[in-house]
């Protein structure tokens, strides 16, 4: 049985209400933004936000006012993503208002740890001087947080603790129970000055948020977390030991979540023999710090998702950082610091669940409140997600070669941000992939995308198989067509003198242009054919004046997206020629963390040993790995039957008719095979069409899949 996955985000020290956060912000928001599309269908929808602490910079009502509307506009951007989050924070130093005069009540508290024997009447004696003191300094925070927990979901079991910003949340997922313990570890910073191991955090913290026994109530849940604004360096010599003795006890959290240091870090260490502890220092949403004459600014967050298979669990983070790109603004996107597959994530961990018996049902849903305080919204449970919309054909699954669906594309994120932003900034991009790569979908998903962050743009997408290639003049009158069709121009005029290409450029720059708002994305999808069109070297020679080149002032109201395939490698003469001289954007093959999250979403619970199977047969080759994850998922039948089906020799016969139109690159195609040096251009044509690859182990080259074999069985008889 699949339990659908939890995800969260990670956020931390926001600094609402700092001094130049008024004019900064709203870039930084953006990025952030635009981040969060980029990264929702890899690890979303997420059910929590965990905020540990600076969501302000002085604790002030005014300061928790402007956060709301920060979260609000978070809540919203995320609930058209798909997401409706609750938000679970824990108090930082920032989050309190600081005596304006330091009274001795105030000094015993700020020098804590040196203090232990006053403590015992902090814990016990409900009406404490000390309480008093710290409830009122909180005030600004405890009001806004009561208001928050409230919105919280209906099933989710909240209790507050003693200490202002102490809780302790259970949420039900599907059976599974997960637990959020929040813990303020800001109490004692109420003056000004260096606090590093000073801090403190006490057991009885703990108990007191956990209906007076913490480790029974740790012993409920599969999984756990404990939030922190500080990490355990900050803590003073008792304070730390009864962090690692007496609260996070291996295997008791998964793991400890924390701030303050504006940096991303994270640590997992077991010691003498006991399980492993996790500590996640997150980066700071808006860090802003003078270094001598220099301002030192830090963006960044993370995402988590935990999947879970039975009594096993599978655990992955997102780290996310900004960098000021070379032309001025900041960018979020992968920390580089981190070590990361290729999805951006972090190498997927796996461990177990073993306090808890396995979950009966998986048809619990989860109410899940939003990131706005002023209703607690319901939504079905992210089991739905993929499954719940069947496809035209009428399975839960979509079969490949249908139309895009969002939900099952496989996100090249480096490529297509780069694609995106490159657009953006009216810069040409060419897309080019093997055949049955993803290339259309890939084009979908970039339009898509830039139909979200610059809605005022036009798209027009120009089908070449539905122009007339009898000519160059009748190939480009249809392109004008289309493209006037896609702006509201029914009936395109074609101008009457000139060359094809004059005649195209007056098109475009008397009629289209005035048609459109901020501009045009131009979007050509080649078909093979193009290749063999007599004149094609006068269709690339405009598109490169489109494109900008020689003249980009004049053409920066149109962009340019051309997709080719690289199966042309196999009847042109050189692999080296261009378009129009511009970089390309190359799709690579999916790589063992895509197959495995596509296998599940096929709602297949397949180990290690049925992935290997499968990468074994057909690597990575897209087509042919969904295809036989539907198959397998939509009829039960084994892998190796269809793997030996039409639907895979199909495309095998598809590229043994190509390599056939030219017998001599054919031959050399057999020779590579067999180990024999052949002719440097019919190697790099074959390379190009993604047929065969350089095996540093073998020294030799090798067919790109291993079930590429079969053609070359029939082409080498």
């Amino acid at each position: 049985m699949v339990v659908p996955a939890f995800a969260w985000l990670h956020l931390t020290d926001l600094h609402q209400g700092m001094w130049s956060q008024g004019w900064l912000w709203p870039n930084v928001r953006e990025a952030f933004l635009d981040d969060l599309e980029r990264l929702h269908d890899r690890c979303g929808p997420w059910q929590v936000v965990a905020f540990t602490g600076d969501l302000t910079q002085r604790g002030s009502a005014e300061e928790f006012e402007r956060l709301d509307e920060t979260l609000g506009e978070l809540s919203e951007h995320l609930a058209r993503l798909g997401s409706t989050p609750a938000l679970l924070a824990v108090p930082g130093n920032h989050d309190l208002v600081r005596p304006k005069r330091m009274r001795a009540v105030h000094r015993l508290i700020a020098n804590w740890e040196a203090q232990p024997d006053v403590h015992t009447e902090l814990w016990d004696d409900e009406e404490s001087e000390y309480r008093e003191a710290l409830e009122a300094i909180f005030e600004p925070f405890c009001a806004w947080w009561t208001k928050r927990m409230a919105a919280l979901p209906e099933d989710w079991s909240v209790r507050a603790g003693v200490l202002p910003g102490d809780w302790s949340v259970t949420i039900p997922h599907h059976g599974r129970k997960l637990g959020f313990l929040g813990l303020n570890s800001a109490y004692v910073q109420l003056a000004e000055g260096d606090f590093h191991g000073k801090l403190h955090l006490d057991v009885r913290q703990f108990h007191g948020a956990c209906e007076g026994d913490g480790p029974r109530w740790a012993k409920a849940h599969d999984l756990a977390f404990l939030l922190t604004h500080h990490g355990p360096d900050w803590l003073g010599q008792d304070g730390l030991g009864q962090l690692r003795g007496e609260i996070d006890v291996p295997p008791r959290f998964f793991a400890h979540l924390y701030g303050h240091m504006h940096e991303q870090a994270q640590y997992a260490q077991s010691e003498g023999g006991a399980a492993t502890r996790r500590r996640w220092q997150g980066p700071s949403m808006f860090g802003l710090e003078q270094v001598g004459e220099t301002l030192e600014r830090a963006h960044g967050y993370t995402a988590g998702r935990i999947e879970f298979e039975d009594t096993l669990a599978r655990v992955r983070l997102w780290p996310r950082s900004a960098v000021q790109t070379q032309a001025g603004p900041w960018r979020l996107g992968v920390d580089r610091k981190v070590v990361l597959d290729e999805d951006g994530g972090t190498r997927s961990e796996l461990l177990e669940l073993a306090s808890l018996a396995p979950p009966p049902s998986a048809s619990a849903t989860l109410r899940r409140g939003t990131l706005d305080a002023s209703s607690a919204s319901s939504s079905s449970s992210s089991s739905s997600r993929i499954g719940a919309s069947a496809s035209a054909s009428g399975s839960l699954f979509q079969k490949p070669g249908q139309r895009y669906d969002p939900r099952w594309h496989v996100v090249h994120d480096e490529e297509e941000s780069w694609a995106v932003d490159s657009l953006l900034d009216g810069v040409p991009v060419a897309v080019c992939a093997p055949l049955h790569f993803g290339k259309t979908w890939f084009l979908e998903r970039v339009l898509e995308t830039i139909g979200r962050r610059s809605p005022a743009l036009e798209v027009a997408y120009v089908d070449l198989n539905l122009a007339d290639s009898s000519s160059l003049e009748r190939l480009l009158a249809g392109v004008a067509r289309q493209v006037g069709r896609a702006v509201g121009i029914d009936d395109m005029p074609w101008p009457e003198r000139g060359s094809p290409q004059g005649r195209l450029i007056e098109a475009l720059e008397t009629h289209v242009a005035p048609a459109t708002k901020e501009g045009l994305v131009l979007t050509l999808d080649l078909p093979d054919s193009m290749w063999e069109f007599a004149e094609r070297d006068g269709f690339f020679r405009v598109m490169r004046v489109l494109s900008g080149q020689g003249n980009p002032t004049r053409w920066k109201w149109l962009r340019i997206l051309l997709a080719f395939s690289m199966a042309p490698s196999l009847y042109i003469d050189s692999v080296a020629q261009s378009p129009w001289n511009v970089p390309e954007v190359r799709l690579d093959e999916f790589t063992p963390q895509q197959i495995e999250d596509l296998a599940r979403r096929h709602d297949l619970s397949w180990g290690p040993a049925e992935l290997d199977a499968l990468r074994g047969s057909v690597g990575g080759h897209p087509f042919m790995v969904r295809h036989a994850l539907y198959e397998v998922a939509r009829s039960g039948r084994p892998l190796d039957d269809v793997l030996a089906d039409d639907e895979i020799d199909f495309h095998l016969r598809r590229l043994e008719n190509l390599l056939g139109r030219d017998p001599q690159l054919c031959e050399s195609a057999c020779r590579l095979i067999a180990g024999e040096r052949v002719d440097l251009r019919h190697r790099q044509r074959l390379e190009a069409a993604g047929l065969i690859r350089w095996d540093k182990g073998q020294r030799r080259y090798l067919a790109r899949f291993p079930i590429y074999s079969r053609l070359f069985e029939r082409l080498c008889r």
